[in-house]
């Protein structure tokens, strides 16, 4: 059965100041009849989150159930909404990730997904080649620190390059920039730049993390620019 969940005060405060509507619901996401009665083909963005610690869970399951929501979510009547949801949700395991890729396309959706396994051995790995990046890590994850955001590259370079966004998207379009232009923009807009997300319609995008300063990259307005800032950067 379906039931609202309750938000905590900051996030509810958060989501009021800047007039963005948020429900975080409880239930069975793989009926696309429940999807219906909480209005998702409404939405403007979906976040899933499976309960991947249950006894019962195993990373596969999980991501079979994240298949079959998409699924669901793809039989929903969208005749009177202008643009589908956005979907973001983590995947267990690289070797579904095509699978749900496949499943998303052809349930005509745009979604976001992170690989937190890999994430989390990535950065213990780093951990111990560099004991040191501990604290920065505990940093960057803590309640109260900056956050790990995926910028459209406009929003960061717009200041220096006044037009960049309206000019370059959908256009096949580049601007060579140099990545410490791209830190100096950052700086201006009190962010750290620390990498790039290059998109590739026809495959998966290209992460650089860590570029040297002087590498030269041709950008165009479906790129993102990865920075440590506050998370009201993402929405500013």
């Amino acid at each position: 059965q379906n039931k609202v969940m309750p938000v905590d005060p900051d996030t509810t405060k958060y989501c009021e100041d800047h007039h963005v509507s948020l429900q975080h619901m409880e239930g069975d996401t793989m009926d696309p009849k429940k999807l219906e009665e909480i209005g998702a083909a409404r939405s403007d963005c979906i976040v899933c989150m499976f309960d991947s610690s249950a006894a019962s869970n195993t990373d596969d399951l999980t991501d079979s159930e994240l298949i079959t929501t998409i699924q669901s979510l793809g039989k929903l009547n969208y005749q009177k909404v202008v643009k589908r949801p956005r979907l973001v949700s983590m995947v267990h395991s690289r070797d579904t990730l095509k699978l749900i890729k496949g499943a998303t396309e052809e349930a005509g959706l745009v979604a976001d997904f992170i690989l937190s396994n890999e994430l989390e051995s990535g950065a213990l790995v780093q951990v111990l080649m560099d004991p040191d990046l501990e604290k920065v890590f505990n940093e960057v994850l803590s309640a109260n620190s900056k956050e790990l955001l995926s910028l459209q590259s406009g929003k960061v370079l717009e200041q220096d390059f006044p037009g960049f966004s309206s000019d370059y998207l959908y256009t096949d379009k580049r601007l060579k920039v140099k990545f410490q232009q791209i830190q100096k923009c950052a700086r201006k807009n009190g962010q750290i730049a620390i990498g790039l997300i290059l998109d590739n319609p026809k495959g998966e995008d290209k992460v650089v993390l860590i570029p040297e300063m002087q590498t030269e990259f041709e950008l165009g307005a479906q790129d993102r620019v990865v920075v440590i800032g506050d998370f009201k950067d993402a929405y500013a």
